[in-house]
């Protein structure tokens, strides 16, 4: 089944981040949908009361409004129209006229077939609101280990599972632990590559910032949180002060911070710290592969204790790394072990250290050109022709 571009229903998708955050899969997914011809409209849900003296609140407009960006409708909540959490009769009205002029600014006449794409649990009210004819709910993580995750979010994960018409989670441990029941079918659609963007990048030239750090340069490129094995990396940076670790990437504020947690706060503070670790901040999606490409070693060291969201993940960056075609060095998380030939595998200090010798001075696991075959063998393209089968099969269904 395929579908003409002025017969494609619209598609609300909803999500925590802002569209022009450092982009996650969320981003790479629905622009190649837009691109393909569905109309999607993306949205952050309303501003909440609480955040008015933040950042996010002092630079929304007074009034929402969209605009296009990489083939998606973007909508940026007004001021005017926040939820109150401690007022939910309030919160429900301000959630329903939020939808009504969302649905307004979108300026499509097809609401009455809408996709409605969650990938929080927390707008299934916007979904109710919006008036859905079809469902999505995609886990890109284990969502109830994460920092936050409380009775309500339990609660409308539930719903938005027996409300669902297609369930799609990162991982086949993410679909496990969601909630039983429901009748949608359920996918697994693992995180891709923009593989083209990242096998360019040892051709790029290399940054600023990161041509002043000496050689050699292990990278971490991602979000910094709970996730990162800060012990892990101030230990090896102490027992090899010669290597310099470049850390790129936004630090998660609130419970996601972490000096928050008790496990890495102490090692994160003696990482900020020490004269062989490097933070350069957030870089764009377009500055990335450079900072892959001119690493030494890139690596995925996530913590390796049971019990956080992390343990059921699929990296983000495992195929943009194996793109760059550099070493690429992992701790053993289920979604990597696949990947063993390709990959260095790690746990312990020791463990790592070998790894990395391995890495900085033989080449590592794998051959540049054994691991850019794995990249292109989990392409977003790739990706995406999968989300547009199931979309197919599930309108299909419905109609």
């Amino acid at each position: 089944m395929s579908l003409d571009p002025d017969t494609k229903p619209v598609c609300y998708a909803f999500s925590l981040t802002p569209w022009q955050d450092p982009w996650m899969n969320r981003q790479q997914l629905l622009s190649r949908l837009g691109r393909r011809g569905w109309r999607v409209v993306y949205s952050t849900g309303a501003l909440n009361i609480w955040e008015r003296n933040t950042d996010t609140w002092r630079s929304a407009p007074l009034f929402a409004r969209q605009h296009d960006m990489d083939g998606v409708r973007v909508d940026l909540a007004g001021r005017s129209l926040p939820v109150w959490p401690s007022r939910p009769r309030y919160s429900a009205w301000a959630i329903a006229r939020y939808c009504a002029s969302l649905q307004r600014r979108a300026a499509t006449a097809r609401h009455k077939d809408a996709i409605v794409y969650l990938f929080w649990p927390k707008f299934l009210p916007y979904a109710l609101a919006v008036g859905y004819k079809h469902l999505v709910y995609h886990a890109v993580d284990s969502y109830a280990g994460m920092p936050g995750w409380n009775t309500e979010l339990e609660n409308l994960e539930k719903e938005a599972v027996a409300r669902a018409d297609l369930l799609i989670g990162t991982t086949e441990q993410a679909l496990a632990r969601l909630p039983p029941g429901g009748s949608a079918p359920r996918h697994v659609l693992p995180n891709g590559a923009d593989v083209m963007a990242y096998a360019r990048g040892p051709d790029l030239p290399c940054p600023e910032d990161l041509a002043r750090i000496p050689q050699p340069r292990i990278c971490y490129a991602g979000n910094l949180n709970r996730k990162v094995d800060f012990n892990l990396i101030a230990a090896i940076a102490h027992a090899r002060p010669v290597w310099h670790w470049v850390i790129v990437g936004p630090t998660i504020e609130g419970m996601g911070h972490p000096s928050r947690d008790p496990m890495i706060a102490e090692g994160y503070t003696a990482c900020c710290r020490l004269p062989n670790v490097h933070f350069l901040g957030c870089k764009t999606v377009a500055e990335l592969p450079a900072y892959m490409g001119h690493a030494d070693a890139n690596v995925m060291c996530y913590r390796s204790d049971d019990g956080g969201w992390w343990s059921s993940g699929y990296p983000l960056k495992l195929h943009e790394y194996l793109a760059c075609g550099m070493p690429v060095i992992s701790a053993p998380l289920t979604a990597v072990q696949p990947f063993a030939h390709v990959v260095d595998l790690a746990s312990s200090v020791d463990e790592w250290l070998a790894a990395l010798e391995r890495a900085l001075y033989h080449g590592g696991v794998g051959t540049p050109e054994q691991r850019r075959a794995v990249a292109n063998e989990n392409t977003w393209d790739m990706r995406v022709d999968r989300i547009e089968e199931w979309l197919y099969e599930m309108l299909g269904r419905k109609s």
